[in-house]
């Protein structure tokens, strides 16, 4: 790979702008026939939190024209190495991408080459490919209709800006929106937005999902004409650790059109990571008081959270008959949402999650850290075995571990697991986890009937 040019030069180049009063370092990527300045109804938000990165990718804005190449930007490829070349110029880590449209697969391509400078994808209104493709797959559009949107550009760029602007928006009772958006294109160089949008149209990122190791958010509006609702769920389905979250937004720019929304949305996103940190700590000095517990109801209450937490409306969770326990209901539910959770955050690639939750009582030795002695009592023994991507058998004790991860790019800051073990030994109870031959995991947890 050829070395990269001057830092200065970058950002000069790519019209850079940090602010803000935070460390971990937030980057926005505009869309097609954009610049920065349309995140300008968001960076507010995470301001005091973050530290803001904008910038116009080389064609944009006011970047440098000069340093357009029509070679480099034949495809996302070369947008992708402007968003790692100032990630670069800035020495940025832990970087929580923003990309909206377009950028959102740059920015995939992105934390495929380099995924250690990134902890979150946060996409909007993403699409890894636009033309639909038989036998099923939905983009949005066919290839002729492509050929007509490219050949109008060519013909009269002005008049198609103004044609595909409102559409886009789609919000037709605020037309100063859709006015914003055609100005916007209309302010590109016709050469070079006729190039992104050959590059953004016919470009085909499906096979690369399953190459991502960094978390995402997909925020996909209600009714988009360019990313519609199919797009969203194949990539769900498809991208490993994703979350999918439907706006109630209509059109391909919520950040825009829903600005309230769309910071509501992202900020839940990440904010799950300190909730999680507190709820952690807190079970130290837990005083919940001890009730009776009806398993099956509290996993039944676990699937209703992830499926909320995850835009999963029927996760496939198996759930037979569970015994009753004494116990902290908060803490116990808590346990489940966590193993379904985690079901659903490494699904295997193409997959749809499935969970299975047995049970049955049994009778444990009370006594089973202590060599040669026993007393036995009735416990519940719950088995949930999921069909997600598995782990290798020695890091199942590991992986209960307290900011334990066996992947640095996975979900959250590996807490999840250890709430688990915590909230069983809490309960005089155990919690064990192995792989499943084929793939999948199996945890299994041991909790007293009485304390």
């Amino acid at each position: 790979m050829p070395p990269r040019p001057n830092p200065t030069d970058i950002l000069r180049r790519n019209n850079v702008r940090v602010f803000g009063r935070g460390t971990q370092p937030m980057v926005f990527a505009h869309g097609f026939g954009c610049d920065q300045n349309m995140w300008r109804l968001l960076t507010p938000a995470f301001e005091d939190a973050y530290r803001i990165v904008l910038f116009d990718y080389v064609g944009s804005g006011k970047s440098d024209l000069a340093a357009y190449h029509a070679d480099r930007y034949a495809d996302l490829n070369g947008y992708a190495e402007d968003v790692l070349e100032v990630c670069a110029a800035l020495d940025l880590h832990d970087i929580v991408f923003v990309g909206h449209s377009v950028s959102s697969m740059i920015g995939v391509l992105a934390a495929i080459k380099e995924p250690e400078r990134f902890s979150r994808l946060v996409l909007v209104g993403p699409s890894p490919r636009y033309i639909n493709e038989a036998p099923g797959y939905v983009g949005g559009f066919e290839r002729a209709d492509i050929d007509d949107l490219l050949s109008t550009m060519e013909q009269n760029y002005i008049g198609w800006a103004t044609f595909l602007a409102p559409a886009v928006m789609k919000n037709p009772d605020r037309p100063e929106l859709g006015e914003e958006l055609a100005e916007s294109f209309c302010s590109t160089d016709p050469t070079i937005a006729r190039q992104f949008a050959r590059a953004t149209f016919f470009s085909d990122n499906r096979r690369d999902l399953a190459k991502v190791t960094v978390p995402s958010l997909l925020l996909q509006c209600s009714d988009d004409l360019i990313a519609p609702l199919d797009v969203g769920h194949y990539l769900h389905r498809e991208l490993p650790q994703s979350t999918l979250r439907i706006l109630s937004a209509t059109g391909h720019c919520p950040h825009l059109s829903a600005p309230g929304e769309t910071i509501g949305a992202i900020q839940e996103y990440l904010d799950a990571l300190v909730r999680g940190l507190q709820e952690y700590v807190a079970l130290d000095a837990a005083a919940e008081p001890f009730e009776a517990v009806d398993l099956g109801a509290a996993v039944r209450a676990a699937r209703e959270t992830v499926e909320r937490r995850r835009g999963l409306p029927e996760f496939d969770v198996s759930i037979g008959p569970l015994p009753t326990v004494q116990g902290a209901r908060r803490q116990i539910e808590a346990l489940f949402v966590h193993l379904l959770d985690n079901a659903a955050a490494f699904r295997a690639p193409g997959v749809a999650p499935r969970v299975v939750v047995r049970g049955q009582e049994v009778q444990e030795n009370s006594f089973r850290a202590t060599q040669g002695r026993y007393r036995y009592v009735g416990h519940a023994r719950v088995v949930v075995e999921d069909n997600g991507t598995g782990f290798e058998a020695r890091y199942s004790d590991y992986i209960f571990g307290a900011l334990r991860k066996l992947d640095p790019a996975s979900p959250g800051l590996g807490l999840g697991l250890a709430v688990c073990r915590k909230v069983a030994e809490n309960h005089f109870g155990s919690i064990k986890a192995e792989p499943v031959v084929g793939g999948g995991s199996r945890f299994t947890v041991m909790l007293p009937l009485q304390p």
